[in-house]
């Protein structure tokens, strides 16, 4: 994921502008230098840097406007491209994630309430800076979070949240009942462990949250003998199945249930949430920050719509899986090897995605762009309509969110 979340951000603007037409870091503009660099040559140096305020400025530039200045020569440089200015939203966050621009490095925040977000990117094969300023928002205190169950999906939330700044593993606790599930977890983020939900859910406070990372079946038996008070936290579940009447008949008033999938794993979550009746207005702000934190989250208004969200991205991955599956045996029967047939068929779907997500053309027309006039993408997506392709994922989604109706009036 990117930067920016965890942090209050009112309304900012991003700027991303070339170093130089060439890419071998030799320049002295803002190219990619480690940590330990003290030249003053404007680098989006660490914190440590001289002036210590963790901007990207250079002696000629102390301005906090949340422009992008090419650290090396003036505003009037020879860059072959103009700078580009994008309004931040979680679209821009996932379009600039979706064309592989790692971070990095990020810079620190300087402590005042004009704050300069500055880093450095590389994107598309060229090095970039980026500074974003808030207006006027300020810092926000990062959450103070805890988590009932520690499987796969606490430790990839816990990833997100730590790596973008949104949560601090000093203000972390989870709770797991195996002692060398708790190491493992204490290890990799440095978070607190403990064996007793009591104590995560006394820890958070009204301020904090609990993320429901349980097993649907152990749910009442979690939430058991817990002390749910005026100044209860925000429990978020991630539970399936477990509906918002049925957390209310286990105490809990202040609560939301969202739906994720497996791709959470790897940052790449696709989840939506529904707000309980006891939730605060400024409650699906904070989902929506602990859930982004793994990739997008949509707000639903009807909790009826979960099951829809299930049966499509829920369980979509398996779907998806499949048809990897499918077209590498179509590869293998062709005469391709195994693991070409899978890595060729997996980087397609993923690229697929990804001009999906990134673009404005529906996938109808990205289809019909690569559908020549009496070609092979023709005769292989006439194949597809002809034997129920089309038919058989829309039953799939729909078989799973019927499915889902019925376990949550067990």
């Amino acid at each position: 994921m990117f930067l920016l979340t965890g942090r209050k951000v009112s309304c900012v603007s991003v700027h991303l502008e070339a170093d130089s037409d060439d890419d071998n870091g030799d320049d002295n503009d803002a190219d990619n230098h480690d940590a330990s660099d003290d030249d003053n040559d404007g680098d989006s140096d660490d914190a440590s840097n001289d002036d210590n305020d963790g901007d990207s400025d250079d002696a000629n530039n102390d301005d906090s406007d949340g422009d992008i200045d090419d650290a090396g020569s003036d505003d009037n440089d020879d860059a072959n491209e103009e700078p580009c200015t994008l309004q931040w939203s979680p679209k821009l966050q996932l379009l600039l994630s979706c064309y592989g621009s790692p971070l990095q490095r990020f810079m620190q925040l300087r402590q005042n309430n004009s704050e300069v977000i500055c880093s450095q990117i590389l994107w598309l094969k060229r090095s970039f800076v980026l500074r974003a300023c808030s207006h006027g928002a300020g810092i926000v205190a990062p959450l103070t979070i805890g988590f009932l169950g520690g499987g796969q999906m606490c430790e990839a939330l816990l990833g997100g949240l730590l790596a973008q700044g949104t949560a601090e593993a000093s203000k972390a606790l989870v709770s797991e009942p195996v002692e060398a599930r708790r190491a493992y977890l204490e290890s990799k983020f440095g978070v607190r462990t403990t064996a007793s939900n009591a104590e995560v859910v006394s820890s958070m406070g009204a301020g904090g949250v609990v993320v429901l990372a349980v097993k649907p079946q152990v749910a009442s038996a979690a939430l058991s003998g817990l002390n749910l008070g005026s100044d209860s936290p925000l429990f978020v579940s991630i539970m399936a199945g477990v509906t918002l009447q049925k957390l209310a008949d286990m105490g809990l008033r202040r609560v939301a249930r969202t739906m994720p999938n497996t791709p959470a794993l790897v940052g790449l979550g696709a989840s939506a949430y529904v707000l309980g009746p006891g939730a605060l207005p400024t409650d699906g702000a904070i989902v929506e920050k602990v859930m982004s934190a793994v990739g997008v989250c949509e707000k639903l208004g009807d909790e009826k719509l979960l099951d829809a969200v299930t049966g499509l991205s829920g369980s979509g991955p398996a779907y998806v899986y499949m048809m990897i599956e499918a077209m590498a045996d179509g590869g293998v029967r062709n005469g391709l090897t195994r693991d070409v047939a899978l890595k060729l068929a997996a980087q397609t779907v993923m690229g697929a995605a990804k001009m999906t997500i990134a673009g404005d053309k529906h996938p109808a027309q990205l289809r019909n762009a690569v559908e020549s006039p009496g070609g092979t993408t023709i005769a292989g997506t006439t194949t597809l309509e002809a034997t129920g392709f089309r038919n058989a994922v829309i039953s799939a989604v729909t078989a799973a969110k019927e499915r889902a109706t019925e376990l949550g009036k067990i």
